[in-house]
C-alpha cells in the first residue's frame, strides 16, 4: 500500500516538473513582450521630444527673422538674433539626425544585442548635445554681457551676473534633460538588461 502512494506521489511530482519549464518558458515570453512594449513606449516618448523641437525650430526662426526685419535693432543686439538663428538651425539639424537615429531603432524586429548597441550610441549622442548645449549657452551668455554693457558695471555686478546666469541655466537643463529625456533612457536601459537575462 505504502509502496503504491510512493509511486503516485512520485508519477505526480513527475509530471508537475515536466509541466514547470513550459510556464517558465511561456512567463518569459509574455516578460519580454512586456518588456519590448514599455521599451518601445519610452523610444517613442523620446521621438516625440525631438519632433517638438524640430517644428519649434522653424517657428522661433520665423519670429527672430521678423524681429531682425521689422525693427531697428543696434549692431549687438542684431548679432545676437544671428547667433540665435545660426544656433536654431543648428539645433533643428541635431535634433534631426537624433530623430533618424531614434527612429532606426525597430525593438520589435531587432535583437536585444543590436538595440542594446544602437541605445549607447544615443547616449553619447545625448552626453555629446549636452557638451554643445553648455558650450552655446556660455556663448550666449557672453553676448548678453557684452551687448548690454555689463563689462563697464561693477566687477561685483559681473560676477553676480555670471554666477545666477549659469546656475539658473544649468538648473533649468537639468530638469529638462532629466524630465524629458534621461528618465526614459534609463527606463529602456532598465528593459534591456532585464531582457538580456532571460536570453
Amino acid at each position: 500500500m505504502e509502496l503504491q502512494q510512493l509511486k503516485q506521489s512520485w508519477q505526480s511530482l513527475d509530471a508537475q516538473l515536466q509541466t514547470t519549464p513550459l510556464t517558465n518558458e511561456a512567463e518569459v515570453a509574455s516578460l519580454l513582450a512586456a518588456h519590448k512594449r514599455q521599451t518601445s513606449k519610452s523610444l517613442t516618448r523620446l521621438k516625440r521630444t525631438n519632433l517638438v523641437s524640430i517644428i519649434l525650430g522653424p517657428i522661433c526662426l520665423v519670429l527672430l527673422l521678423l524681429l531682425l526685419l521689422g525693427v531697428d535693432l543696434p549692431t549687438k543686439f542684431v548679432a545676437i538674433t544671428i547667433f540665435l538663428m545660426v544656433s536654431l538651425v543648428g539645433g533643428m539639424w541635431w535634433d534631426l539626425l537624433g530623430y533618424k537615429a531614434l527612429s532606426a531603432i525597430k525593438v520589435e524586429e531587432m535583437s536585444v544585442l543590436e538595440v542594446t548597441t544602437r541605445m549607447r550610441g544615443i547616449n553619447k549622442m545625448f552626453h555629446q548635445e549636452i557638451w554643445l548645449l553648455c558650450g552655446w549657452l556660455l556663448l550666449f551668455l557672453l553676448g548678453i554681457y557684452w551687448a548690454y554693457g555689463f563689462y563697464l558695471l561693477d566687477y561685483l555686478f559681473q560676477i553676480a551676473y555670471f554666477v545666477v546666469a549659469i546656475a539658473y541655466s544649468a538648473f533649468v537643463i537639468t530638469v529638462f534633460y532629466r524630465l524629458a529625456i534621461y528618465k526614459h533612457i534609463k527606463r529602456i536601459n532598465q528593459h534591456l538588461k532585464e531582457m538580456e537575462e532571460f536570453q
